[in-house]
């Protein structure tokens, strides 16, 4: 019965192939939103979603970093607009609504995907590539956030397809002699390459290392015609970048300049944020698609690789102007994760008549498939959210001990701000000045001992009555990079009342 069951889908499947493969990608990321209304990252709230609610609820034109653009909150309060409307207001729901949104564009990466499958690789491999991008267990961590790297991952996969396009002969697609340029698709690479750079600036490199690469690989007497397209296709991204600008009154490409000038100053003049090892990023890429069962793909994708130069000049340029600078996150890798998957899948088919190869390859499914619900039900930064709505609800005093004041929308805009303190002596100094007899507090981690007996020493019990702890993939992250990754930690919240 299951036999036949499972037959009649894959035949589905094979029929539908991409319409499969969206319909099981909507429902995934479908339900990572609903389960998930936290931010990826503290730099997504400050500078995207705070600024998003604020423009929705109070009309609060959007302030950001210079380094910054203002459609990115902009664009997001829209999202959340349609559920605002119908008079839901709650922080919660609206954050959910919104990376819904972002879950359903980013499947046009998996038609992007597709269309690369359908010129690489045979129709099995291509299909199984598609299913794959539509149901990877990772991607709605990144595709259902406001984090920037999610539209770069999606640009990066469509600038890929333009520039297959645009020299097939270099991706195994005909011959030398028959190439014949397409301007379109030098437009398109360059375009659509650069408008992932306009999300994540750091990705600069990667356009003129690939200009450079096409200049190399292009045959002679069409090279500064192709270089002219592909150029015009970065210029029209300039040219939006330069309108956004402007609208918002400020000087052209100051942005990307404010960028340079604070990242230099800040990770490279001094290390403010700290210093990984170089080997950071390849250690992070050389684990895809899983750790240990990696092993098995490497010698198939490092043969990819070789195969598709372009390809590979774009990922080793990342690695080079990346691990260059000491600051180092995990997620900045997710804009080059299409490559790998390419490499893979073209692995996969080299290799295909290698018993370990298909074996290998039937374990990732098995392990991908049984990885999809706890990590669509993942909530990133949950402690530090459901806490702060748990303390946006109290009534009466309260103080927020330890914890950056920077989730003003799950508090809630409405409500009595709550008093924000670092240490004991703060809480005890405002609570006697001002003879609070009960107050709660919503802190960091947990009180210790000497803590607890400090408040005691000054007439006040406190106790422990709420903890909110982080779900099982952000265990995992503070475990693996506990020095950027700890403050995603548990949250408590104590009551104290002052002894009879």
């Amino acid at each position: 019965m299951l036999i036949t069951l499972f037959r009649r889908c894959y035949e589905i499947f094979e029929r539908n192939p991409l319409a499969v493969s969206l319909t099981l990608g909507f429902l995934i990321r479908s339900l990572a939103a609903y389960s998930n209304y936290g931010p990826f990252a503290i730099d997504d709230y400050q500078n995207v979603i705070d600024p998003a609610f604020r423009l929705l609820m109070q009309g609060t034109k959007p302030e950001i970093p210079t380094l910054r653009f203002e459609i990115l909150p902009q664009a997001f309060a829209y999202f959340m607009k349609p559920l605002y409307i119908l008079g839901i207001k709650r922080a919660d729901f609206l954050m959910s609504f919104a990376y819904g949104v972002m879950g359903l564009i980013s499947l046009t990466q998996v038609v992007a995907i597709h269309r690369i499958g359908s010129l690489l690789l045979e129709t099995k491999w291509r299909n199984a590539m598609t299913f794959f991008a539509a149901t990877w267990w990772l991607a709605p961590i990144f595709t259902n956030s406001a984090d920037i790297s999610g539209p770069a991952y999606i640009l990066i996969t469509f600038a890929i397809l333009y520039l297959i396009r645009a020299v097939p002969h270099q991706f195994g697609i005909g011959a030398a002699e028959d190439f014949a340029m397409t301007g379109k698709a030098f437009i398109g690479a360059g375009f659509y390459l650069s408008a992932a750079i306009f999300f994540r600036f750091s990705l600069g490199p990667l356009y003129f290392a690939l200009a450079a690469w096409l200049l190399w690989v292009i045959p002679r007497g069409k090279k500064l015609r192709a270089l002219l397209f592909f150029a015009l296709g970065g210029a029209l991204t300039a040219a939006i970048m330069v309108l956004l600008e402007l609208s918002n009154k400020k000087l052209p490409f100051s942005t990307a300049i404010e960028f340079i000038k604070y990242n230099f100053a800040e990770h490279i003049q001094a290390q403010n944020y700290g210093s990984m090892p170089w080997y950071m990023y390849t250690a992070i890429l050389a684990i895809f698609p899983l750790p240990i069962l990696c092993f098995f793909f490497w010698y198939p994708m490092l043969t990819a690789a070789r195969r598709f130069g372009g390809l590979t000049v774009l990922l080793l340029t990342f690695l080079v102007s990346h691990s260059a600078i000491a600051f180092k996150l995990e997620r900045y890798v997710i804009p080059v994760l299409p490559i790998l998957t390419i490499y893979l899948f073209k692995g996969l088919e080299t290799f295909a008549d290698q018993r370990w190869v298909r074996i290998s390859y039937r374990v990732l499914l098995t392990v991908n498939v049984l990885l999809i619900l706890p990590v669509a039900l993942t909530m990133q930064q949950r402690a530090g959210v459901d806490g702060a709505i748990y303390a946006g609800t109290l009534e009466g005093e309260r103080f927020v001990h330890r914890i950056d004041p920077w989730r003003w929308a799950y508090y809630g805009f409405n409500r009595k701000a709550p008093r924000f303190t670092n240490t004991v002596p703060e809480i005890l100094g405002q609570a006697g000045a001002e003879k609070i007899e009960k107050f709660q507090v919503f802190r960091f981690m947990y009180f210790s001992a000497a803590e607890l007996a400090d408040f005691r020493a000054a007439g006040y019990e406190c106790r422990l009555n709420r903890i909110f702890r982080p779900d099982f993939l952000e265990r995992l992250s503070i475990r693996l990079n506990p020095a950027m990754n700890f403050r995603r930690n548990d949250t408590t919240v104590y009551g104290c009342r002052l002894k009879a």
